[in-house]
């Protein structure tokens, strides 16, 4: 014990010394302690918005009659229904014009502490468990040169998420100057700027970012919403062909050049393309199990799809023909089964 608090007392008088040494000599150098506060402040917004994405994720999930999921398939699925789900809130806060900063702290606190002492957080774990061992079970199989290449794809692309961005010149025009004017207005009001009118999913979710003080949260939430589908399409992969397709799935993704660039950027395109695999995805259980619970979950991904971006029509589209050519030889059914996915998808839709 004397032992420990020597070394203790040790340290302590050896960083005095060198921050009396700085703050002297060096004054310029104490900027870098305030840069790092600024990163840990931007991982602990990201953390907290991905854990309650999650946990809005499953509950909707929940709601439509999927009581029990495939860990990993949860764990995705829910992330992305989640987000969706903060930006609907985000939007909500913009209508009736309490888009402020203090709003957005208290609710984030409000239901971080709902989650955690709901104890819905063990359940995370589980899943995060569940995708570790999926994944080692895959990677292992790997090649060196594949092993590599996936691990620098994801690692720098997170790493692009912590600068800047310069070069994003659609974050400046309007990703991140329309939720950064929404706050400075309180909520929605008319201006000439059509970008702004734009389905605005991905912005009502980077508004949350913002109103936290974290700029570059916003570029990780797109990251997420990258990672997810990455994921999901190494998932679909494996589920309906092989380890192998998998691995080639995933390199296929590390051969697109400017990937890692644009997941990195608060943008809208990973975001949709999240929406637009996880629709699919979630339509192929219901094409073989016939369950509209997960019917219910593939029209809300696709009506998620179309408040990202106008042109992901084709989304809920090419879904509605699925169910028809699955269903064709029953006219009722599948009649009943388009209709209420097309009424799902819209009415999720709607607010934009």
């Amino acid at each position: 014990m004397k032992r420990f608090i020597t070394v203790l007392l040790f340290l302590l008088w050896v960083g005095i010394i060198l921050s009396a040494y700085y703050v002297v000599q060096k004054p310029g150098l104490l900027f870098a302690f305030r840069g790092l506060a600024d990163t840990i402040w931007t991982l602990i917004v990201a953390i907290l918005l991905l854990f309650n994405a999650y946990e809005i994720g499953t509950r909707i999930l929940s709601w439509c009659g999927l009581k029990s999921v495939d860990e990993v398939d949860r764990l995705l699925l829910a992330s992305g229904l989640g987000l969706g789900g903060l930006g609907l809130l985000g939007l909500g806060f913009s209508i009736i014009q309490i888009a402020r900063a203090p709003v957005f702290y208290f609710s984030i606190a409000f239901l971080t502490a709902f989650f955690i002492f709901g104890k819905d957080w063990q359940k995370l774990v589980s899943d995060l468990r569940a995708l570790v061992i999926h994944w080692n079970l895959s990677f292992t199989q790997f090649n060196l040169f594949s092993k590599v290449v996936i691990v620098l794809l994801f690692l720098f692309s997170f790493l692009l998420t912590l600068v800047p961005q310069f070069e994003a010149f659609d974050t400046l025009l309007y990703h991140l100057a329309q939720p950064a004017r929404v706050l400075q207005e309180g909520g929605l009001h008319p201006i000439d700027v059509p970008q702004f009118w734009f389905p605005n999913l991905t912005e009502n979710v980077y508004l949350w970012a913002l109103a936290l003080g974290s700029e570059r949260a916003a570029q990780i939430m797109h990251f997420a919403w990258g990672t997810c589908a990455a994921l999901l399409l190494w998932r679909w992969a494996v589920r309906v062909g092989s380890i192998e397709i998998g691995r080639k799935t995933l390199l296929l993704l590390a051969a697109i050049p400017s990937l890692p660039m644009l997941a990195s950027w608060a943008y809208a395109d990973l975001a949709l393309a999240f929406y637009a695999v996880s629709a699919l995805y979630t339509l192929t259980f219901f094409g073989s199990t016939k369950s509209t619970a997960w019917l219910r979950v593939a029209a809300i991904l696709a009506g998620l799809a179309l408040t990202v971006k106008y042109t992901s029509f084709t989304v809920p589209l090419v879904c509605g023909l699925l169910i028809l050519l699955w269903e064709r030889k029953s006219f009722s059914p599948a009649f009943t089964h388009a209709a209420q996915f097309s009424l799902i998808t819209l009415i999720v839709a709607a607010p934009w």
